[in-house]
């Protein structure tokens, strides 16, 4: 295995996806099921595409109800939110924030996924790099956070 494979193809937390991959170019890339379409594979988007297949082929997230790089705007910047998963009524419902592998979870990347938040208005957030995860729960009735203690499955997020 070379370098690229080693950097890339780090064992997650998560189960192992059924993930297509293609060398396009020299690099390789894998078929996102979501955007429909061939994706350079970074360490981000290694974490980002275990993670989707694990909330709807384990949790039993609906895969309609995730969208995956969706811009929003924050402070008259456009961002791109990793994932954002939404309820049946097309609400934000919990926004995702992936980081590589390598990438140690900080207050530096909770706050990032809590400003765009603030836009976003999703009662849950998490952030993960595939090895740790974290997900908070928000209430707006006291304005309090509850971290919990593992991702929730689809069932439990959508009883709150």
């Amino acid at each position: 295995m070379g370098s690229e494979e080693e950097r890339l193809f780090i064992p997650l937390a998560f189960p192992p996806a059924s993930l297509r991959l293609k060398r396009i170019q020299g690099s390789i890339h894998v078929w996102c099921l979501f955007r429909s379409k061939f994706l350079v594979l970074t360490p981000e988007e290694w974490v980002r595409q275990h993670l989707v297949h694990y909330l709807v082929h384990e949790l039993g997230y609906p895969a309609g109800y995730l969208s995956l790089e969706k811009g929003t705007t924050y402070q008259q910047m456009l961002k791109r939110t990793d994932v954002l998963v939404y309820d049946a009524h097309r609400k934000p419902l919990m926004l995702i924030e992936c980081k590589a592998a390598s990438v140690q979870l900080c207050n530096e990347v909770l706050h990032q996924v809590a400003q765009y938040n603030n836009t976003i208005d999703a009662p849950y957030v998490m952030i993960t790099n595939g090895i740790t995860s974290q997900v908070i729960q928000i209430s707006k009735e006291n304005n309090a956070l509850k971290v919990l203690n593992n991702i929730p499955d689809w069932e439990s997020l959508t009883l709150h």
